[in-house]
């Protein structure tokens, strides 16, 4: 299997987008080494506390990526908590994640409302 994502951000002082404060772009990273991957579609409800993610038969997690519509809490192993919030006049709030040693993640929405969340995972088989 085959990963290949580019990261591209930039900051302008006008809406023309002529990227005067700033340009951090590094082009394409690729990798084979990984064995397996699956993107998913989570509908948390409002109230929910550490909702299992399924981890697609992977015994451990290396690339990971998402995206929800409201802020949410992602537990990582069972420890480590990271918020994923939506910034003022966004739709999206992201995080992209590269590591080893993932083998479990949790999700919690105290939004108030339902959120959408979409992760992508990609890492070795169990």
């Amino acid at each position: 299997m085959r990963i290949k994502f580019k990261l591209e951000s930039y900051i302008s002082s006008t809406s023309a987008g002529d990227k005067d404060l700033g340009n951090a772009e590094w082009g394409y990273e690729t990798t084979d080494a990984i064995l397996e991957g699956s993107t998913r579609t989570y509908r948390i409800a409002d109230d929910t506390e550490n909702q299992t993610v399924d981890m697609s038969g992977l015994s451990e997690v290396n690339y990971m990526v998402l995206r929800t519509d409201k802020e949410i809490t992602l537990r990582i192993n069972g420890t480590e908590s990271v918020t994923v919030s939506v910034p003022d006049d966004l739709d999206f709030g992201y995080m992209l994640l590269t590591t080893d040693g993932i083998t479990e993640l949790d999700v919690s929405n105290s939004s108030g409302q339902t959120a959408t969340v979409i992760i992508q995972l990609c890492g070795e088989l169990e």
